[in-house]
């Protein structure tokens, strides 16, 4: 199974367990990581190590808020040095719905599952 790890700035981790279990329920395999304003990034590595080292799968995929920022920076350096971890940024709600029911595929395929479920839940409200 692969473990997926929701990290962002602020609340994001919090704030994306409530939505997620609201709409779903509680999903083994998702973990849930807030990057707050005090901490700086030896705190959030020491957060990330503490959720890895209760897994007991090493296939992960991390999910983080955006591109670029210090959670997606901090899962990359992690996932350089380790062929079962993947990074993505930038998923929804939808997103992270649609990997629930498919945590038995590798990290990378999640992450496509993700991506793809992600873009096609975008759209604009059109009055006609």
């Amino acid at each position: 199974m692969t473990n997926v790890i929701i990290m962002g700035h602020g609340e994001y981790g919090s704030m994306m367990k409530s939505n997620i279990q609201m709409l779903i329920g509680e999903i083994n395999g998702y973990h849930f990581i807030d990057f707050k304003a005090s901490d700086n990034v030896e705190i959030l590595r020491n957060k990330i190590n503490q959720v890895i080292e209760t897994l007991d799968d090493d296939k992960i995929l991390f999910a983080c808020d955006l591109t670029g920022g210090t959670p997606f920076r901090e899962a990359c350096l992690l996932a350089s040095n380790n062929d079962n971890y993947v990074v993505v940024g930038g998923l929804n709600t939808t997103a992270y719905a649609e990997m629930a029911f498919n945590l038995t595929k590798l990290p990378k395929e999640l992450a496509d599952i993700g991506v793809e479920a992600a873009k096609g839940s975008i759209m604009i409200f059109k009055k006609e």
